[in-house]
């Protein structure tokens, strides 16, 4: 035997990520608005089944309905609820200026269009 040792160095085992789906929407839009909340909340997303509308006829229309996946399966419960409390405020005429940037933004927007910060007051 030579002098070096004969130990094998296995490598690490790794955690398997799984996806998880969070959300189906009836159109493109609505997936990516909520696929840009659950990100804006710090969870990784990925919108399957965007350009699967070209297959209509040859699929069920169901299966080409754009889907938010989760890239974290932990995360799936913050990201349901963050879905299920989400919602899309009317727009209304007020303004509020952006703590970050100090861009004036739609009293219903949560993110500053200029640079993405929350807008949320209790943030």
């Amino acid at each position: 035997m030579s002098s070096r040792t004969s130990a094998r160095q296995f490598p690490k085992v790794f955690r398997i990520q799984v996806l998880r789906r969070v959300y189906i929407a009836e159109n493109l839009a609505d997936a990516h608005l909520v696929s840009n909340l659950i990100q804006s909340h710090g969870i990784e997303t990925h919108v399957f089944n965007e350009f699967s509308h070209g297959a209509l006829g040859e699929l069920p229309f169901t299966h080409t309905w754009p889907e938010v996946w989760i890239k974290n399966d932990r995360d799936e419960s913050r990201a349901l609820e963050i879905v299920e409390t989400g919602e899309i405020r009317p727009y209304t005429s007020d303004e509020h200026i952006c703590r970050n940037c100090e861009q004036p933004n739609p009293a219903n927007f949560d993110i500053c269009w200029n640079c993405s910060a929350s807008l949320n007051q209790t943030d």
